[in-house]
């Protein structure tokens, strides 16, 4: 009812966004808030002039430096380099 659109995200722009915060912000941040950073880090066009606020949290980030990727790392491991 007040949904008036939503964007797809893949999981590595899930990642890419997670290393900007880490890299761009100094925050480590959990995948789950890094999704709602992927569009703006897009540049989304119905984002562009738009005020647009984002919670991003991380109090759960532990369990990244152990948390499986395809590739076989960590997220964490990732972050590093």
């Amino acid at each position: 009812r007040h949904v008036t659109g939503f964007f797809v995200v893949g999981e590595e722009e899930i990642v890419q966004a997670m290393q900007f915060a880490y890299e761009r912000l100094k925050l480590v941040i959990e995948p789950s808030s890094a999704v709602a950073l992927v569009p703006l880090l897009r540049h989304e066009p119905q984002l562009v002039g738009k005020r647009v606020g984002v919670v991003l949290t991380g109090g759960n980030v532990e369990w990244l430096r152990s948390w499986p990727r395809p590739d076989g790392t960590g997220i964490m491991q990732r972050l590093d380099g």
